[in-house]
């Protein structure tokens, strides 16, 4: 009856411990903005590429040489009128609403993939191992730039065209760690657009107690995978508006400014950490 006694005690005092942590500690505040990472809007096709996986289809002259490659990408002025209603072609600033395509093309049924990746393009300073694609037709080079999601994210989405395939979507995000993160977006088996949205889960850390306490992720690459039983001959997807939901609350203490990551690359470069 002693061991009991005991346990019954040890357990009163863990859940008053419990009970008292949740009722005194503090809450942090949040502000939940809504914020648009890439409305393809303006020239998309400076900023993302796609590429595809080992039987994506390529296209020879009459000598045998490679002279075109799928997938392809475009810039079409178009826009879901489920976001932005029948008159909602043209932005705030006049200018034609934009979207990003892609035409892709295998010689195989199977598990194929295309990775739609944001790039910049590589310039005299830029380290050959870098380069992630090179353009056959413009020699252009490019490098990967992944997309730093301001805030703590609490949910992601993104509009996509579907052509009623049976294929589906992923995102790809990067911790402050370097540990990636895979989410499946969604089935494409649809005509037409729909939103495509996620929650990111609290585990995955995008903040840790030192300064600066926020670590953003990073969104790098959509994949889009075919199933081995769909035909992948010929076919087109769209994509707009991607953007977050996100939790931008900073706090603020007296010097807040010496914890701006820009400030602290500008005066001690950018391998201070």
């Amino acid at each position: 009856m002693k061991v009991t006694y005991t346990a019954a005690a040890t357990l009163i005092v863990m859940l008053f411990l419990l009970c008292s942590s949740s009722l005194f500690s503090e809450e942090r505040p949040a502000i939940l903005n809504t914020v648009v990472l890439e409305d393809f809007d303006k020239d998309p096709l400076s900023r993302w590429i796609a590429r595809g996986s080992k039987f994506t289809t390529r296209i020879y002259d009459a000598n045998n040489k490679v002279v075109g490659i799928y997938p392809k990408v475009a810039e079409v002025a178009t826009f879901p009128t489920s976001l932005f209603g029948f008159k909602g072609a043209k932005t705030a600033n006049g200018d034609d609403r934009k979207v990003l395509g892609i035409m892709g093309k295998f010689d195989r049924n199977g598990y194929n993939y295309i990775e739609v990746l944001p790039v910049r393009e590589a310039d005299s300073n830029t380290d050959p191992s870098d380069v992630i694609y090179e353009d056959i037709n413009t020699s252009k080079k490019w490098v990967h730039n992944p997309i730093q999601v301001p805030g703590r994210v609490e949910f992601f989405d993104v509009w996509v065209w579907g052509a009623n395939y049976d294929y589906y979507l992923d995102a790809h995000f990067r911790d402050y760690r370097g540990i990636p993160h895979t989410f499946k977006m969604g089935d494409l088996k649809y005509a037409g657009w729909r939103n495509l949205r996620i929650v990111i889960p609290k585990s995955i850390p995008q903040a840790e107690p030192y300064i600066p306490k926020i670590k953003p992720l990073e969104l790098t690459k959509f994949v889009l995978w075919t199933r081995p039983n769909e035909r992948v001959s010929g076919f087109y997807l769209y994509l707009d508006q991607v953007k977050v939901l996100t939790d931008v609350y900073v706090d603020r203490f007296d010097g807040d400014d010496l914890a701006d990551v820009d400030l602290t690359e500008k005066v001690w470069g950018s391998n201070s950490e």
